[in-house]
């Protein structure tokens, strides 16, 4: 419906965060640090940093990476997702980068309103997973 950053927040991706080859690895922990502070994450320890991502899948690997291995006290993980936040009649704010001539962060309006999908009815027979030899 509409797409962009919550205001204030800070970009650190899940792919920064390990090294890129197969099987992918987290980095180092000084690498780890280095790359959260020059993404904007504060040195303080005890800030509040709330985690979260566009589908809720990466965001755990930032929230562990920030509390297991970096020490930071109060990391939280939204449980939801910002496909959900985007749902709702919330800022949002667009990233432009400097090599945009001219052009800086733009808010992106609200939705005016926005209604729950209709919910599927539940199927009648039941729903069977099936065991694989590799399993």
């Amino acid at each position: 419906m509409k797409y962009g950053h919550i205001p204030g927040s800070l970009l650190l991706p899940a792919d920064w965060l390990l090294v890129s080859r197969i099987p992918k690895v987290l980095r180092s922990k000084k690498e780890l640090e280095q790359i959260a502070l020059g993404a904007g994450i504060p040195a303080d320890r005890n800030k509040e940093i709330i985690a979260l991502c566009d589908t809720a899948h990466f965001a755990s690997l930032g929230f562990w990476v920030l509390e297991g291995v970096l020490g930071y006290k109060n990391v939280r993980l939204y449980d939801g997702s910002l496909v959900e936040y985007s749902r709702f009649p919330l800022p949002l704010e667009r990233y432009t980068w400097p090599s945009a001539a001219g052009t800086g962060v733009k808010t992106i309006a609200p939705l005016p309103s926005v209604r729950p999908l209709p919910r599927t009815p539940e199927p009648t027979t039941p729903f069977v997973i099936e065991e694989d030899e590799g399993c």
